[in-house]
């Protein structure tokens, strides 16, 4: 028998074939120089009764190993391990990550060993900590589930319960290695580790925000779910936590759970989708090889997260507190966490059609739209119509196109796509605006058909801009979007001329090569990382860090909003990056730089975790995933595009705004433009 780590596991398995008086022996392999050897010697194995010894040569002799190491080390030194494993062996797993891993990349386990899964519904210390006391106290021990999910010789059930037994297991309840795999990490993003998190992150700055002592609104918030509530379900179930407070508390309880229970099943339901697609698997994976220096990038260790305002305070708190102290019931505290608990493209038409007039060539632009389309009023008052032949099904319109331009939104790409493939003429050509699609397509291992060429023509700004410009180029020459146009595949040699051309119709002054796969990567993590994600992070933390120090929330709102999109846009656009900073005082290059030094390396490691995500295709998942959220599925209610303007600045801005001069672009905050610089420059 093997083991891996896990040294709880080692010595309740150990001790329980002893009592047992079997003659099994549990030996407990790690790699070369591994600091677990003291850990593993210090209680009772050792290289000379042949209870210990190097992973390798352990797993190549063992019929059971037991694989306790951790998700990366399994992502990256499976394959290893499989070559290592005897036929007929068994593999026993303490939960599923590393089917969900292989599953991500269409991979499986070998067919020659049998896989069990046993999942300790607890820590490591907590199952020693209860069989130990199990001895004593009857029915202690850590209740797990089992899984059986390949067997070779018909051996693998009786193991799994012995295996569960052994740790000391009272109850031990069976399922699957897939479903358990997704309820764990799952529960653990969803409940564990991210929901519980941001709850108490998120009511501490309410609390204190609305003038709470900060003291105080760490016991109403940690120390309360924590102490007092966890204890109260645990040992009477969610309705107590209600029935415990008075009229008042009720009153308030009522009203954050009835806030908080549709936000928290919208959040819910995406953290399971991600799970269950694999992109949380692949995030997971990708963060762990980021622990390490690669490529010339440095190392970005796994980040700590009492770093904040609240754990601080929590130090304080936690000195001070009374021994065996619950913490408060807080009514609105409970409502929000009982709640978590309960919830678990016309513009381009415009251009081609007017270019095409102008070159007078008798193409003819087409606009197909769905059956019942909101946009078909729009079309015709920019004079696309049905009599015209201009203006019809998009089905009817695909079928009869040499060049489709599939200038639809990337949810709709992702559930249509088969039927648009279904509807192109052989030999005719896919135009694309952006590469979403071929991700899409790559994520699920497929690929476009191969009687078809596909190109992108993507300029770089909105549809309002595209026409604008195109608008204003009859004037003004240079006038126009820029574009970068792509080739992936050629059927008849026409392909390039076409992309070029449609670049030219569309009034790009100026179209660079690209390929479709470096401009989707390109462009998701520059919206991720720059347009929309970082950008508003910024802003809004920002914002947090200037009031919470005393700053009034107008000026705040002027140092970040309109200090990013006025005056710093415009002097990076005009005159370059280093122009923000030779524009300042001395005084301010001093705050400019204390900011960028402290948000280069932070800045640094966000969008490499993004450019991961999108490279690998989780985001696109998350993306496709995201936009059928939006209608109702099965039972679940729908969850449409939320709006980012409901936070306190964004409120404030709209105070702001309204008294801003025509034409002022803001102050220029050396605080903030070392921040954003320290983001672009990271890139």
């Amino acid at each position: 028998m093997l083991l891996l780590s896990g040294p709880a596991q080692a010595q309740n398995l150990r001790d329980s074939l002893v009592e047992a008086k079997s003659d099994i022996v549990v030996k407990i392999g790690l790699r070369k120089g591994s600091k677990s050897f003291e850990e593993a010697r210090a209680v009772g194995f050792t290289e000379e009764s042949g209870t210990l010894g190097d992973i390798w040569e352990t797993i190549s002799g063992s019929d059971l190993v037991l694989l306790l190491i951790s998700d990366a080390a399994q992502a990256d030194n499976y394959e290893k391990i499989f070559s290592h494993l005897k036929p007929n062996s068994i593999l026993g797993l303490s939960h599923g990550f590393l089917l969900g891993h292989l599953q991500s990349m269409g991979l499986d386990f070998p067919k020659n060993i049998s896989v069990v899964a046993v999942c300790p519904k607890g820590m490591g210390p907590s199952v020693r900590r209860l069989y130990v006391q199990g001895k004593e106290i009857n029915g202690a021990g850590i209740n797990a589930s089992f899984a059986v999910h390949q067997d070779v010789d018909g051996r693998a059930a009786d193991v799994a319960l012995g295996w569960s037994v052994a740790l000391g297991s009272p109850f031990t309840f069976a399922t699957t290695l897939e479903q358990e795999y997704k309820s764990d990490i799952f529960g653990e993003r969803g409940i564990l580790l991210g929901a519980v998190h941001g709850i108490v992150e998120s009511l501490f700055r309410r609390y204190t925000e609305n003038g709470m002592s900060e003291d105080l609104a760490y016991k109403n918030t940690v120390e309360c779910i924590t102490g007092n509530i966890s204890r109260t379900i645990s040992t009477q179930g969610m309705l107590a936590v209600y029935n415990s407070l008075s009229e008042e508390g009720k009153k308030d309880f009522e009203t954050a759970y009835s806030a908080s229970f549709y936000p928290c099943m919208e959040i819910l339901y995406e953290c399971f989708e991600d799970v269950a697609a694999g992109s949380e698997i692949r995030s997971v994976v990708l963060a762990g090889r980021r622990f390490y220096d690669k490529e010339g990038l440095p190392a970005f260790p796994m980040g700590k997260i009492d770093q904040t305002r609240m754990w601080k305070v929590g130090e304080r708190v936690r000195k001070s507190r009374p021994a065996g102290d619950l913490g408060p019931l807080y009514p609105f505290t409970a409502g929000v966490y009982v709640a978590l608990m309960m919830a678990q493209g016309p513009a381009q038409a415009q251009n081609l059609r007017d270019s095409l007039v102008e070159a007078k060539s008798d193409i003819v632009v087409k606009i197909g739209l769905r059956k019942g389309s909101k946009s078909f009023e729009e079309a015709r008052a920019v004079g696309f119509t049905e009599e015209s032949g201009t203006l019809g099904d998009i089905w009817e319109t695909i079928s009869g196109s040499d060049l489709v331009l599939l200038l639809i939104s990337d949810a709709a790409q992702a559930d249509n796509y088969e039927k648009i493939f279904s509807h192109m003429k052989p030999n005719s050509i896919l135009g694309l605006s952006h590469g979403f699609l071929l991700g899409h397509l790559q994520s699920m291992g497929l690929d476009f058909p191969k009687n078809i060429s596909v190109v992108a023509v993507c300029p770089k700004g909105m549809g309002p801009s595209v026409r604008r410009l195109y608008v204003q180029g009859k004037e003004i020459n240079g006038a126009g979007i820029n574009a970068s146009f792509a080739v992936h595949q050629d059927v008849d040699g026409r392909a390039a001329d076409v992309a070029l051309g449609w670049s030219v119709a569309l009034g790009s002054p100026f179209t660079f090569a690209t390929t479709l796969e470096q401009e989707y990567k390109s462009d998701i993590f520059g919206e991720r990382g720059i347009l929309l994600g970082a950008v508003h992070g910024i802003v809004e933390s920002l914002f947090r860090r200037y009031t919470e120090n005393g700053m009034s929330e107008d000026l705040a709102y002027k140092n970040t909003v309109e200090c990013i999109t006025g005056n710093i846009s415009r002097t990076i656009s005009t005159q370059g990056m280093l122009a923000v900073y030779n524009s300042l005082s001395d005084e301010g290059k001093k705050d400019f730089e204390t900011a960028y030094s402290a948000s280069f390396y932070p800045c640094m490691e966000i969008l490499y975790e993004c450019y991961e995500d999108v490279a690998a295709g989780s985001e696109i998942r998350s993306v496709v995933l995201a936009g059928r959220r939006f209608y109702d599925k099965e039972g679940l209610p729908a969850f449409p595009m939320g709006k980012i303007d409901q936070t306190r600045m964004w409120k404030v801005g709209e105070r702001v705004r309204k008294s801003r001069p025509a034409g002022d672009l803001g102050p220029l905050y050396p605080f903030t433009a070392g921040v954003y610089v320290a983001l672009m420059m990271a890139q």
